[in-house]
């Protein structure tokens, strides 16, 4: 990858990100130089946000984000050797495997969270980049992992919170379907100004939605906007630090006063 210090520079807003940008481009260059498959951890929305500018930035094209499951948002990037299209490669041939978590049939009634999967993977010292995905069901979890730790997971998951429960690997293509449940939240809005967006999705003051994009707490599509006059799409998806997600679903027609008719589906 040419220049990718200057570009890593221009990129990256803190050391976190600029280790993490190291690491895209020498994962790059290793797939490159070698003519090898070769994938990245597991990323949020907002490193691979950052990552795609630095790769487009680059001109490095050969490349393709692979979550395991549709509607992923956890994903990894996979660097692909000129013998490879990108509807050649899937999570399995990428190194993703699913790991299905199941209660005891005398706790199926009691419930488990997203946090409490993640909570007992963490205690186990299981690393964030190593997991993508937890898909919560009536009976478990299906955890979308890197293939590298699915024998230590079947063989040391036994409790999940308070509760016994068994581990074991599935294929990829059996893990369960993922269902985000949303708020449909309608408004009519003078514009299509970032502040006026945050402020209607997610039931907040104007002042208030301003003051948060400007103390960075607003991401659009992965990526911090600080400007209150920055303007959103359809299509989009908004997260506020605190406040949780939405995607705005949809833009289109005015009312009578002239007013702009914005749909947002804000996740529960």
């Amino acid at each position: 990858m040419k220049d990718k210090a200057a570009l890593i520079a221009k990129i990256a807003k803190n050391e976190e990100e600029r280790l993490l940008l190291s690491l895209i481009a020498d994962r790059a260059d290793h797939a490159e130089n070698r003519n090898v498959l070769t994938t990245t951890p597991f990323l949020s929305e907002h490193e691979q946000a950052i990552a795609v500018m630095l790769l487009k930035s680059a001109l490095v094209r050969n490349y393709v984000l692979l979550g395991g499951i549709p509607e992923a948002e956890r994903k990894v990037i996979a660097f692909l050797p000129d013998y490879y299209g990108e509807s050649d490669i899937d999570g399995t041939l990428a190194g993703l495997s699913c790991v299905r978590v199941e209660k005891s049939r005398f706790d199926r009634e009691k419930v488990l969270s997203h946090r409490d999967f993640l909570g007992s993977l963490l205690g186990l010292g299981i690393k964030r980049e190593l997991t993508g995905d937890i898909v919560v069901t009536e009976t478990g979890a299906d955890i979308v992992v890197k293939e590298e730790i699915v024998r230590f997971l079947t063989e040391s998951v036994c409790k999940v919170g308070s509760l016994t429960v068994t581990c074991a690997e599935i294929p990829l293509s059996d893990c369960a379907e993922k269902k985000q449940e949303y708020e449909e939240i309608s408004d009519t809005l003078a514009s299509l100004r970032l502040d006026a967006g945050v402020a209607a999705g997610f039931r907040v003051r104007r002042e208030a939605a301003a003051d948060a994009i400007r103390c960075g707490k607003v991401e659009v599509n992965g990526m911090t906007v600080e400007k209150p006059d920055a303007e959103f799409h359809e299509g989009d998806r908004i997260s506020l630090r605190g406040g949780g997600k939405l995607v705005v679903s949809g833009v289109g027609g005015l009312s009578k006063k002239g007013r702009i008719r914005v749909t947002f589906h804000k996740f529960k």
